[in-house]
């Protein structure tokens, strides 16, 4: 069903962005165990104090820790990601594209201009069948107070040629039966179509401004992430830059440890803040889609 597709998309993200996460840390972590390397090689002859290298060090352990966690994480996306697919947990599955990839192949600006009818949505259209029936059901109603016509054919055959017999052989006609007299019963139950007619025509204004007011959000939740989304990849390529030209001027003796661990903390968080919003505005895509493609 279309749930389970999304579901199995969003689980698709995860994994992406699980292991774009895991490749960040290992550039990071392999960037500053080369820069340990060459500042302990410093400290043995004298020019770098202890508290640099231990600083330098505390760092890389924070890294490997959160190295250790991410991998953990990538199994447990993709082990929840072959769930959705119905796979072996056993089977290795092997994803094709990135998460750059992904976002470019969406077409996410365009999805902000798809046009919405609520008449192809599959809620409405369940109310309006609602409606449709109670209709049907008043009218019957009605017919119940309606004359009953019925047409009748009668033949006579006369064996006593010698009888006197006014009757003609073949009579043709049509009854009439006029409803006068009636319970309460009848007008009750017309009465009970009524209501319910008028409870479903209700009910369908309710359906039709409900799912009005759900496109209207699910696109501005939609919008709002998609810049927060914008904004959060401007920041990563800033606080990416910052890091780099702290790491130089740390080699050359300019930056502290202390400002260096400062900006690496910065780029990770940024990046851990850009893979949210990432996340989340998949979901709202998700959202969006499922009020614009009538499911």
């Amino acid at each position: 069903g279309r749930v389970a597709s999304i579901s199995r998309f969003l689980e698709y993200v995860l994994v992406l962005i699980a292991k774009e996460n895991k490749k960040i840390l290992e550039s990071t972590l392999n960037n500053l165990n080369s820069i340990l390397k060459e500042i302990t090689e410093i400290h043995k002859e004298g020019f770098v104090e202890d508290t640099d290298v231990d600083q330098l060090q505390l760092t890389v352990k924070t890294i490997e820790n959160s190295l250790s966690m991410i991998n953990r994480q990538v199994i447990l996306a993709e082990r929840l990601f072959k769930f959705q697919l119905g796979m072996d947990m056993s089977n290795e599955v092997e994803l094709t594209e990135n998460l750059d990839a992904l976002i470019i192949s969406t077409n996410l600006a365009t999805m902000s201009n798809m046009a919405f009818d609520v008449n192809s949505n599959i809620n409405y259209k369940l109310v309006e069948n609602q409606e449709n029936l109670s209709k049907l059901n008043l009218k019957l109603s009605k017919t119940e107070f309606l004359p009953t016509i019925a047409a009748f054919y009668n033949h006579n055959e006369n064996f006593n040629d010698k009888a006197f017999n006014m009757t003609p052989a073949d009579m043709v006609g049509v009854s009439l039966s006029l409803p006068i007299f009636s319970s309460g019963k009848r007008y009750a139950k017309v009465k009970q179509a009524r209501i319910a007619y008028t409870k479903t025509q209700t009910d369908k204004l309710k359906a039709t401004q409900g799912l009005l007011l759900d496109y209207e959000q699910s696109k501005t939740n939609y919008l709002t992430s998609l810049d927060t989304y914008k904004n959060s990849k401007v920041n990563v390529k800033l606080s990416e830059k910052i890091f780099n030209k702290t790491t130089i001027k740390y080699k050359e003796g300019i930056s502290s440890s202390l400002d260096l661990t400062q900006t690496q903390n910065q780029y990770l968080q940024t990046q851990s803040n850009y893979f949210k919003t990432v996340l989340e505005l998949f979901k709202n895509k998700a959202k969006l889609d499922k009020v614009i493609k009538k499911y």
